[in-house]
């Protein structure tokens, strides 16, 4: 048996490599205790363990690499085509799913399941005051498994493809390259102000209180989802140094550790004559008219996830010819 790796990756390799010099496959990491230096791809993103041990870690990875490979192919693909619209039901949610992976395998989301687990534990000992020490013990150790955590970790990835694929797709283009990507690198912003953290990767109203949500596909390309009522575009929306520097400071916000560029390149932060740093939300920017007061597709999508039915990716697309939102269901695998 090939003994599993204990470099564990929450951020693909296949992924940062897009931001990989061509020719010597190096891209430029910063890391905020040992600054910026060269490194290959797969040197970012890892913990040693992170998914516990051997035999785990091994049905993780091949779970996750199910999903990676195709993923990764149909971004190459997005590459030359430059449009979200002709992809299949299944290709996006496949893009979707690899989206989602990004959210629930990072340390940010292990936070927050261990916070979940010190609750459920707490109420657990409160509806069972007479529970002996050893019990105790045992049901800590039982909610704050690596087996528990992976259970949540993959419980969760059919909800976030399912909100991710609801939403409307639009490709944001840049004449430079200017973008970055982090070790968390899906963001979500509210439609309230707040602030991007490391820990806050999903706004305190939930994912349905937000305005967008970027994934930084190459230093050329950010995908831009929102709550838009309408069938994705057919075309690419020309993006502003400004944007970049939105999408820039918002990948580094939440970045837990370090962030990744094209190596040789200056992506930018600060816009002048501003002296802070701006974050806001460039959806508007891209798509006239947006936010409205309403939509139907995020109803739609919310209510989906409200019934608490998972075992089915259902996600919300827009008709070309109705131009009018629909229900979609696909099996995950």
């Amino acid at each position: 048996m090939t003994r599993a790796p204990r470099k564990h990756h929450y951020v693909t390799a296949g992924y940062v490599k897009r931001f990989a010099d061509p020719d010597s496959g190096m891209v430029e990491t910063h890391h905020y205790k040992k600054g910026a230096h060269q490194q290959g791809a797969r040197g970012f993103g890892y913990r040693k363990d992170f998914w516990g041990g051997r035999e785990l870690a091994t049905i993780l990875e091949q779970a996750f690499n199910r999903c990676e490979t195709p993923a990764l192919d149909l971004l190459r693909g997005l590459d030359n085509s430059r449009r979200t619209d002709t992809l299949t039901g299944d290709e996006r949610a496949l893009i979707s799913e690899f989206m989602a992976l990004h959210v629930v395998r990072l340390p940010g989301f292990r936070r927050l399941i261990a916070s979940a687990t010190a609750d459920a534990v707490r109420e657990f000992l409160s509806q069972n005051p007479r529970t002996g020490r050893r019990e105790r013990q045992e049901a800590a150790r039982v909610f704050g498994s690596a087996d528990s955590h992976a259970d949540a970790m993959v419980g969760r990835v059919g909800v976030l493809t399912g909100v991710l694929a609801s939403m409307h797709w639009s490709l944001v283009e840049f004449e430079h390259a200017w973008l970055i990507t982090g070790d968390q690198p899906v963001v979500f912003l509210p439609r309230k102000s707040g602030a991007i953290t490391p820990e806050g990767f999903i706004p305190p109203e939930g994912i349905f209180g937000t305005s967008e949500a970027r994934f930084t596909l190459d230093p050329y390309t950010a995908l831009l989802m929102t709550w838009h009522d309408d069938c994705d575009p057919s075309t690419t929306h020309a993006g502003t140094f400004e944007q970049a520097c939105s999408l820039n400071m918002a990948v580094r916000s939440r970045a837990a550790e370090e962030w990744v560029c094209l190596p040789g390149t200056h992506p930018p932060f600060v816009k002048p004559p501003f002296l802070q740093h701006q974050i806001h939300a460039i959806a508007a920017d891209v798509i006239p008219g947006y936010p409205t007061s309403g939509s139907v597709r995020r109803d739609r999508a919310e209510l989906w996830v409200k019934d608490g039915s998972y075992e089915k990716v259902h996600w919300v697309a827009a008709d070309s010819a109705a131009r009018t939102p629909k229900s979609v269901v696909r099996g995950l695998r």
